[in-house]
């Protein structure tokens, strides 16, 4: 069977849920999709159970854009930065049940190193840094 030639990538965030496809072949993004803001507080504190019905209603939507573009093979991610495994695991399941998705939790230091990665990457698409491999191995 050929590889599917798009991918898709969602990621939930305190304060925003994502959606991105990629075009395997071309290696690079198609489309980008974001949610409006969630709700943090002033103490800028996840509190996905709060926002779980504008979560649930945004990963339908992006489910939508997925079938639209004929995406099977999606990855899920979310940030465990605020979460304790009680409410983690809580959240996981309420995703699981209502929209059919496994939650990845990525703790602080693999989202440090996500955002490395896509900082050497705008950085190779803008030009600016010669050898950014050297220094973002």
């Amino acid at each position: 069977m050929a590889k599917q030639r798009y991918g898709g990538i969602m990621f939930l965030e305190p304060d925003q849920v994502g959606l991105r496809i990629i075009d395997r072949q071309e290696k690079r993004p198609v489309t980008t999709v974001e949610s409006g803001n969630l709700n943090v507080g002033t103490s800028m504190v996840a509190n996905y159970a709060e926002n779980m019905d504008a979560i649930v209603d945004n990963l339908i939507g992006f489910q939508r854009v997925l079938k639209e573009y004929q995406v099977d093979e999606v990855e899920f991610y979310g940030a465990l930065e605020d979460l304790d495994e009680v409410t983690a695991r809580y959240v996981a399941d309420q995703l699981s049940v209502r929209c059919g998705l496994e939650v990845n939790w990525l703790s602080d230091n693999q989202l440090i190193a996500r955002t490395l990665v896509a900082i050497k990457d705008q950085h190779k698409r803008q030009g600016i840094i010669e050898g950014a491999d050297t220094f973002f191995c």
